[in-house]
């Protein structure tokens, strides 16, 4: 191997390397954000958060109408009267990568 294919290869693992790390801080990003919208919708709606959970497949949003752009918590939350409920709570909009909306769906009591 001569001096300038090693630094081909040094050179695109060097941008591998890096498009690895930009994919992990992306999706930090993403799922911190998306916590703060699940906080702020407990807050404004006067929850407490009693448990909550990223999900992928969910009882109560179909994959088809949920984009990349939302993330989906199954949260357990007691609210002012100390009730608890539980259900699904979808973060962001499906078209705007940094929407800050909120759609829920409670689990039926059973």
């Amino acid at each position: 191997m001569d001096k300038q294919s090693a630094i081909d290869i040094l050179r695109y693992l060097a941008i591998g390397i890096a498009l690895c790390i930009g994919v992990v801080v992306l999706y930090r990003f993403v799922v911190a954000r998306a916590d703060k919208i699940l906080r702020r919708w407990a807050m404004e709606n006067h929850f407490e958060l009693l448990h909550f959970e990223r999900c992928f497949f969910t009882g109560g949003f179909s994959p088809f109408t949920t984009s990349r752009n939302q993330i989906v918590y199954f949260v357990r939350v007691r609210d002012g009267e100390h009730q608890e409920r539980s259900g699904w709570v979808r973060c962001g909009s499906f078209s705007h990568p940094f929407g800050n909306q909120t759609d829920v769906k409670w689990k039926d009591v059973e």
